[in-house]
């Protein structure tokens, strides 16, 4: 009996040992347990909070596109009117500059005719008085000829009774 005593005693002490074993490992494996399920609470806490980052990331990268696409459609608008106000303009001038030609067009054909007209009669103004200077030549050619004939027959007047050796008075 002393034997089954000692055997009982060590079963004891083993089921003692192997009891507090087991619920040290229990407890270590329950606290494990509850620290891993506050790690995994942490960590979909933590990305609950990433996700909302994300998303209000996304949304402020959107409202960010959307503002600076609706300033460059403003911009570019307002080149597309200024382009616009500069053709309506480059086009105004374009017609006035057309019409200043007509107008000047018109001005230098009348002048261009009128000078025409201004030549013609120059022309015949210049062929009349040719004419004119020719006719008075040749009249005054036949005038110093009627002079030079009544010269000489006046100097056979006067001199006819004289001697032709002597000088004639002066």
């Amino acid at each position: 009996m002393a034997h089954l005593e000692t055997s009982l005693a060590e079963a004891e002490r083993l089921l003692t040992r192997s009891t507090r074993d087991y619920l040290q490992l229990r407890h270590e494996s329950l606290a494990r347990q509850r620290s891993d399920t506050e790690a995994v609470e942490a960590l979909r806490r933590e990305s609950s909070a990433r996700k909302a980052d994300a998303e209000q990331a996304r949304a402020a990268a959107a409202a960010e596109v959307s503002q600076a696409a609706s300033k460059a459609k403003r911009g570019a608008e307002q080149y597309v009117a200024l382009f616009r106000q500069q053709a309506a303009e480059a086009q105004r001038e374009a017609n006035q500059l057309r019409e200043r030609e007509g107008a000047s067009e018109q001005a230098l054909t009348a002048r261009v005719k009128e000078l025409e007209a201004t030549l013609v009669r120059l022309r015949r103004t210049h062929s009349a008085l040719e004419e004119r200077r020719r006719l008075e030549a040749e009249g005054y050619g036949r005038e110093l000829a009627e002079l030079r004939k009544a010269f000489s027959r006046l100097e056979l007047r006067v001199y006819a009774g004289r001697n032709p050796d002597a000088e004639p008075p002066p």
